[in-house]
């Protein structure tokens, strides 16, 4: 809803998830929030849509939650060295298949709410040296901060822009 805010509720977004109930909910939400531009899509269906045929594709991939512990602290439970592995081969396989619905001189955004470098700028890298098609244009991490002053709370996280060639 925040994208198509962004976009004053004109073009087109898909949202892609694998959870029938999440995209329920993304439904939901639009119509609550008035945007007509969303439609939704099973990740299991995705081969359906045209390849490179999105300008941006927005890859929001499950991950380790270490950045909004704050806030989700039954993720520290979670968090093993296995779950971390499982979870940076999972974000490869997302990134990878997300970058080949950009089109040409289009933009992938990859994003995390985790501080773990594995999760961050290690895919970031990998996903340029097995996309060759990908240029690494900025990449921004983000630590969790604030905790002396509640009104300047703000959570941890990463993002890594790139463009498409």
């Amino acid at each position: 809803t925040h994208l198509a805010e962004r976009m004053s509720n004109s073009g087109q977004i898909v949202a892609v998830d694998v959870s029938a109930d999440k995209l329920a909910r993304i439904e939901q939400s639009c119509l609550r929030m008035g945007a007509t531009i969303v439609t939704t899509h099973l990740a299991d269906r995705a081969g359906e849509l045209p390849a490179e045929g999105f300008d941006l594709v927005l890859a929001d991939v499950p991950c380790s939650n270490t950045g909004v512990l704050a806030r989700r602290v039954e993720a520290r439970w979670r968090f093993t060295p296995e779950a971390l592995e499982r979870l940076v081969a999972d974000q490869r396989v997302i990134a990878a298949a997300a970058s080949r619905f950009v089109r040409p001189g289009g933009m992938l955004v990859y994003s995390t709410c985790s501080i773990e470098p594995e999760e961050n700028a290690e895919v970031a890298a990998w996903l340029v040296a097995h996309e060759r098609r990908l240029e690494l244009l900025r990449e921004r991490a983000t630590e969790p901060g604030g905790a002396d002053d509640p009104a300047r709370w703000h959570d941890g996280g990463y993002c890594a822009i790139f463009r498409a060639r």
